[in-house]
């Protein structure tokens, strides 16, 4: 399975240098062709930690070689998640084995730790468990208890960045301990933990229970960007103490490659082992010719439907005349968007809708076409344009007649696009922009002579209507 883990277009980061005003400290980063973390490098005091990643199917296999040691960890995948480890910590003669348990989001809800230590013929085991509570597709608080007994409290605070995958992980959960080889279970392991959150974390709160007195303990956490909006410095501080994270990036920025091109025709079928999975990231990427925005808690890739799904509905008045990639558009519109050549053609989409959500189709900058599908069917739409357009296919909320669906799950499942393709409905033409003439289409795209006799729902002058007589 290829993982898309950077992202489409975006850049790759392949050091991060840590200065506490003690010591620097320096990690690299390798990837393989399939942009996973391969090779991770340690250096402290001139000298270097090597920690080794070995995709293997359903495993993966961490070395670490350090200068007392060679530590093992070896992790188990089913459906995309990490659901046990088993690690063995060389010097500390630490053998420990992990259970991972997710909630229906795919988000990481509570690991589960028994170990066994035999230090100089010293044997202890015990036991820690971690549960994890998620607000608004971010992790709110982290609580811990070590045989029983509570250990950790830890409150998380967001600030509304969104940047690398790689970087929430890495900054995005921690129990304070901000030190370059406490990273490595996040460098290697974070496309399968379901521990990302949606935002970049900005403030840890933790309250430490281990001592007999409880300890409370704040870090602040700022970052820096480039002009290109990617994170080149991070400041994690703790009281008087501030440590400086330098982060070096290396390929084409996110913002100034990523450009829709126009096609004459193309297609997508969700459903027949297409460009995506359930790990692909599908919050402001361009896959194949198709640019999707979907955030997880908006929607995302069904394997199981073989579907994209879309949840939040979006309103024209908060994405007409901005620009795709803009951060005002990721934020306000949630769909796909794609960009058609010039000329007459046809756009397919085999989709359903649920709920209260209908499905809108905008092109260009004429008024948008909407359309409820009861059940999963074609819907077609005519377009004729003289430049490059863009097409904007999204969900709404559906203001009708009531009575005709139930509002339980309000969703659109997209199955399928095609375009480019004209089929007998090409005379709905444009003269000189676009204009929906005053004929009746059905829901499939066949065009009605004269006005209907059948209750039902059709399409007109871009708009679905219901006919009760």
């Amino acid at each position: 399975m290829v993982l898309p883990i950077m992202g489409i277009a975006q850049k790759r980061l392949i050091s991060i240098t840590q200065d506490d005003g003690k010591e620097t400290m320096r990690g690299d980063l390798t990837y393989d062709d399939q942009g996973r973390v391969t090779t991770y490098t340690y250096t402290r005091d001139g000298k270097s930690d090597y920690f080794v990643c070995d995709y293997q199917g359903d495993n993966i296999e961490i070395t670490w070689a350090y200068r007392n040691g060679t530590d093992k960890y070896s992790y188990q995948i089913e459906n995309g998640k990490v659901v046990s480890a088993h690690r063995f910590l060389d010097v500390d003669m630490v053998d420990e084995n992990i259970a991972y348990e997710y909630d229906g989001n795919g988000h990481l809800i509570k690991n589960q730790n028994y170990w066994t230590m035999n230090w100089h013929g010293d044997t202890n085991e015990g036991s820690e468990v971690t549960d994890f509570t998620w607000s608004g597709g971010n992790m709110s608080t982290a609580k811990s208890y070590h045989k029983g007994d509570p250990e950790l409290d830890i409150t998380f605070t967001y600030n509304n960045l969104h940047s690398e995958p790689i970087l929430h992980a890495l900054f995005g959960i921690s129990d304070g301990d901000f030190g370059l080889d406490e990273f490595v279970e996040g460098i290697f392991l974070y496309p399968y933990l379901g521990i990302l959150p949606q935002n970049l974390i900005s403030n840890i709160s933790i309250i430490d229970h281990y001592y007999e007195n409880d300890r409370e303990f704040n870090y602040d956490i700022n970052y820096e960007t480039d002009g290109q909006g990617d994170i080149v410095r991070i400041e994690v501080t703790h009281g008087k103490i501030t440590q400086i994270f330098t982060l070096e990036w290396e390929g084409s920025s996110s913002e100034e490659n990523k450009e829709l091109e126009e096609k004459e025709d193309g297609s997508e079928d969700y459903g027949n082992g297409g460009k995506l999975d359930e790990s692909t990231n599908l919050d402001g990427n361009i896959i194949g010719d198709i640019y999707y925005n979907i955030k997880d808690n908006d929607g995302g890739y069904n394997a199981a439907e073989g579907c994209i799904e879309i949840r939040r509905p979006t309103s024209e008045v908060d994405f007409e005349g901005k620009d795709i990639f803009g951060e005002d558009f990721k934020s306000n519109y949630t769909g796909i968007v794609f960009k058609v050549a010039p000329g007459r053609g046809t756009i397919k989409v085999n989709a359903q809708t649920q709920g209260d959500m209908m499905m809108k189709i905008k092109i260009g900058n004429n008024d948008p076409m909407e359309i409820m599908l009861n059940g999963k069917m074609d819907a077609k739409f005519p377009y004729n344009v003289s430049e490059p357009t863009y097409v904007y296919i999204y969900g709404a909320v559906f203001t009708g007649a009531r009575g005709v669906r139930k509002a339980s799950d309000s969703v659109l499942k997209i199955y399928g696009i095609d375009w480019g393709v004209t089929d007998g409905i090409e005379e709905m033409t444009s003269e000189p922009a676009n204009i929906i003439d005053n004929a009746y289409y059905t829901l499939d795209g066949r065009r009605l002579q004269g006005e209907p006799s059948q209750k039902g729902l059709y399409i007109y002058q871009g708009k679905m209507i219901l006919k009760n007589r």
